[in-house]
C-alpha cells in the first residue's frame, strides 16, 4: 500500500473504471457520487518529530513549532492521510481491498469506493450513499460534487475527466485542451487532420531523418511526447505510436518530431474518446485478449504486447509495452503477452470477489503456438524460457486462469501492436466500446433527453469547437438544461439550410445543362433528313423489330419516348454531368437517398434510357426525373426520392406515353 519513500499509492485506474463498470452491471438506480476532501491532509496526525519554523509574524525570539498535523510536502503526509481513511472506514465495518490501494466495499450498503488523494469516487443507490455522506462528514471537512446518475447530475469531473451519463450507460472521457495545447505548440492549427496515428513510412524519403534535433526542437519533443502519454492513458489509439515516440526521448531525431506530428494530427481531427460503460448484465467473467507484433522494432528487434482487458462490453484497462527481451519467436512473444494479461486478469479477478462478485479469469489469445506453450507443463522446445515465465502453466492447471482462443481479425488488442489503417481502428474501437466525439458540439452528442427533465440548479457544461480550434467551456447551473437543447436545435437548422441550399444549387446547374443540351441538339436533328440506324429512336428500333425497312417518314413520325435519339440523350447526359462535379453529384444523391458508385463515364453508360416499361431506381431514375422536369414541366417533390418504388411509379406515370 505503501512505497518506501512513505507514499501512499492510488487505485489503478482500471480499479477506477471498474467502480463505474459496476454501477452499470448491477441492478437497481446506481449511481456514482464525488467527494471531495478539504485540505485532506490536515485531517492526519503524524508519527513523527517534525520540527517547523514560524511565519515571520509569528515568530518569537528562540522558540520553534512542532508539527502535529500531516502537513503538505513532508514525507509521510500521503501515508498519513491514507491510514486516517482507513481508520474512518474500518470505524463503519469498511473492507479495505488489499489487492487495490486506497479501496474500500461495505456490503451491507453494497458501496465500493475507491480514493485518489482527497478525491473519493464511489458507486452505489440513493439511500446508501445518503448513509456515506453522514459517515464521511462525522470525520472530514468533505464536499458532495454530485451524483452522477438517474434523478442526479449528467455531467461531473473526477480525476481532470468529464464523466456523462445518459440513458444508455456512463460515459469517461479524457480532457481534450492537451490536444488543443499540442496543436498550438506545433504550429498545427492550419495542417490537414490524418486518419492514423503513425506510419511506418514516416520519414522514409527524407535524407537527414536519423540526425538528430537540435537543442531547442529537442525540448520541444519532450514536451510534446509528454503530453501525448499522458493523453494515452484515455486514448487506446495512439498508445502505440506514442510507445513508438517514447522511445527517442533521450535523443530525439528528425524523424522523432515527424512521427509526434503526425500523431498530433490524428488527434486534431478526433481530439475526443468516450469510453461507453452501457448498462448490461452483470457478466460471468473477465476477459483479457492479448497481442503481441514479433520483432517489431527494427533496431532493438524486440517485440510489443498489447493487453485490452473487458468486463462484458466494458473495456477496463489498456496496455501497450515492449518486451523486455528478446522474442525468438512469434509463439514466444505472443506468450510474453499472455503472461502480461494473466496478471492483470487474476488481479482484477480477485477486486470483483472482495466486492462480492464471483467471476472467472479469462485470457484470450489469437496464437496456437503460445497457447500451446501456455497449457503443456515445461519449457518443451523453448528451453531459453525462464521459470518466472512459467507460472501462467501453474495457474492455468490449477483453474485459477482459464486460456481461450479469439480470431486475429475479432482480436481487439491488435490495436496497440501496430499501425492500422483509418478504418481498422474505427472497427476495433466500435467493438471496444469507446466512442469517438469529433468537431461539433460535445455535450449534444453524449448528452440526451436533457430537456426531458427537470434539473433545476444543476450545472451542465457545454464544450463548443470554435473556429480558431479551442473549446470554450460554457457553465451555467441555472441554464444547464437549456443550453444543449438550444445548441442541438441551432444545429439542426443550420444542417437543414446547408441542404436546402446544396439542393437549389444543383437544381439550377441540371436545370441549365438541359437547356444547352436540348438547343444544341435541335439544330442536328433538323438538319438530318433520313434518320441514322445508329441513332434510333426507340419506336424506330421496335419498328425496325417489326420490319427490317422502315421509311424516314414513319420515322420521323413516330414520337420518341422522351422527345430525342439515344445519342442525343447521352449528350444531355454528358452535358449534365460535365457541369457537375463528381462531389456535388454525391452530396446530391446522399441527400435524396440515393447510393452512389461509379465516376462519371460509368454512369452516362449506364443512364441509357431503352424502354418505358423498366424500373426506374437509383441515379437512372434520378435521370428521369430532371428529364421529365426538363420536358414536362413537371418537378419530383422531394418526397418522391425517399425509396426505389416510390421514384419508379412516379417516373411511370409522368413520362410521356409512346404510340403503339
Amino acid at each position: 500500500m505503501v512505497g518506501k519513500t512513505g507514499q501512499a499509492r492510488t487505485p489503478p485506474i482500471a480499479i477506477v473504471r471498474a467502480i463505474i463498470s459496476l454501477a452499470a452491471s448491477k441492478r437497481g438506480r446506481r449511481h456514482i457520487s464525488i467527494h471531495d476532501v478539504h485540505v485532506a491532509f490536515f485531517h492526519a496526525d503524524i508519527d513523527e518529530w517534525i520540527i517547523v519554523i514560524p511565519p515571520k509574524g509569528l515568530r518569537r525570539p528562540n522558540m520553534v513549532w512542532q508539527l502535529r498535523k500531516a502537513m503538505y510536502g513532508t514525507r509521510k503526509a500521503a501515508q498519513s492521510w491514507q491510514e486516517f481513511v482507513a481508520k474512518v472506514f474500518k470505524e463503519y465495518d469498511w473492507i479495505r481491498i488489499p489487492i487495490a490501494a486506497g479501496t474500500y466495499h461495505e456490503s451491507t450498503l453494497d458501496i465500493t469506493s475507491g480514493i485518489h488523494g482527497d478525491d473519493l469516487i464511489s458507486e452505489g443507490e440513493e439511500e446508501s450513499l445518503d448513509i456515506l455522506d453522514a459517515q464521511l462528514a462525522a470525520h472530514m471537512d468533505v464536499k458532495c460534487l454530485g451524483r452522477l446518475g438517474p434523478d442526479g447530475v449528467r455531467h461531473i469531473r473526477y480525476l481532470k475527466r468529464d464523466l456523462y451519463w445518459t440513458t444508455e450507460g456512463f460515459f469517461w472521457v479524457g480532457d481534450e485542451k492537451h490536444v488543443i495545447r499540442l496543436v498550438e505548440m506545433l504550429g498545427l492549427q492550419d495542417s490537414k487532420a490524418s486518419d492514423m496515428p503513425g506510419s511506418k513510412a514516416t520519414g522514409k524519403s527524407i535524407r537527414d531523418a536519423l540526425d538528430e534535433l537540435p537543442v531547442v526542437e529537442a525540448k520541444l519533443f519532450q514536451q510534446a511526447a509528454g503530453l501525448l502519454n499522458y493523453i494515452a492513458i484515455d486514448r487506446p489509439d495512439i498508445q502505440y505510436s506514442v510507445k513508438v515516440i517514447l522511445t527517442d526521448m533521450s535523443k530525439p531525431l528528425v524523424i522523432s518530431m515527424l512521427r509526434v506530428k503526425r500523431c498530433v494530427r490524428y488527434l486534431k481531427g478526433k481530439p475526443s474518446v468516450a469510453w461507453v460503460f452501457a448498462y448490461q448484465t452483470m457478466p460471468k467473467a473477465v476477459l483479457y485478449e492479448t497481442d503481441s507484433d514479433w520483432a517489431e522494432c527494427e533496431i532493438t528487434r524486440k517485440s510489443t504486447s498489447s493487453v485490452y482487458g473487458f468486463f462484458g462490453k466494458h473495456l477496463l484497462e489498456t496496455c501497450v509495452a515492449s518486451q523486455s527481451v528478446v522474442a525468438l519467436s512469434s509463439g514466444e512473444a505472443e506468450f510474453y503477452a499472455i503472461g502480461r494479461g494473466a496478471a492483470s486478469a487474476i488481479m482484477m479477478r480477485q477486486f470483483f470477489e472482495v466486492v462480492g462478485i464471483e467471476v472467472k479469469a479469462q485470457v484470450n489469445s489469437d496464437s496456437s503456438a503460445a497457447r500451446g506453450i501456455a497449457t503443456r507443463i515445461g519449457s518443451g522446445r523453448v528451453r531459453h524460457l525462464h521459470i518466472r515465465d512459467l507460472w501462467v502453466q501453474e495457474r492455468i492447471r490449477e483453474g485459477e486462469l482459464h486460456l481461450g482462443k479469439v480470431g486475429t481479425e475479432e482480436n481487439r488488442s491488435d490495436m496497440g501492436t501496430k499501425y492500422l489503417d483509418g478504418r481498422r481502428i474505427e472497427k476495433l474501437m466500435e467493438s471496444s466500446s469507446l466512442r469517438v466525439l469529433t468537431k461539433g458540439l460535445l455535450a449534444a452528442v453524449i448528452i440526451d433527453q436533457v430537456g426531458a427533465e427537470s434539473i433545476e440548479g444543476q450545472a451542465c457544461t457545454v464544450y463548443q469547437y470554435k473556429q480558431d480550434e479551442k473549446f470554450v467551456q460554457l457553465d451555467s447551473p441555472g441554464w444547464g438544461p437549456v443550453i444543449p437543447v438550444l445548441c442541438m436545435a441551432a444545429l439542426l437548422a443550420g444542417m437543414l439550410v446547408l441542404c436546402c441550399i446544396v439542393e437549389h444549387r444543383l437544381a439550377r446547374i441540371v436545370r441549365k445543362s438541359l437547356d444547352e443540351a436540348a438547343a444544341t441538339a435541335a439544330p442536328k436533328a433538323a438538319a438530318t433528313a433520313a434518320p441514322d440506324p445508329a441513332k434510333q429512336t426507340y419506336q424506330g428500333e421496335e419498328a425496325a423489330t417489326a420490319a427490317p425497312t422502315t421509311s424516314s417518314a414513319a420515322a420521323t413520325a413516330a414520337p420518341t419516348s422522351l422527345g430525342r435519339s439515344q445519342s442525343t440523350s447521352e449528350e444531355v447526359v454528358a452535358a449534365i454531368f460535365n457541369r457537375t462535379t463528381v462531389p456535388e453529384l454525391k452530396v446530391e444523391c446522399a441527400w435524396r437517398g440515393i447510393p452512389v458508385s461509379g465516376l462519371k463515364q460509368d454512369l452516362i453508360r449506364r443512364l441509357r434510357v431503352t424502354e418505358l416499361e423498366r424500373t426506374w431506381t437509383g441515379q437512372d431514375g434520378f435521370l428521369a426525373a430532371a428529364w421529365v422536369e426538363r420536358t414536362c414541366g413537371i418537378r419530383a417533390p422531394l418526397q418522391v426520392f425517399r425509396s426505389d418504388e416510390t421514384l419508379s411509379s412516379w417516373v411511370l406515370k409522368h413520362l410521356p406515353t409512346r404510340r403503339r
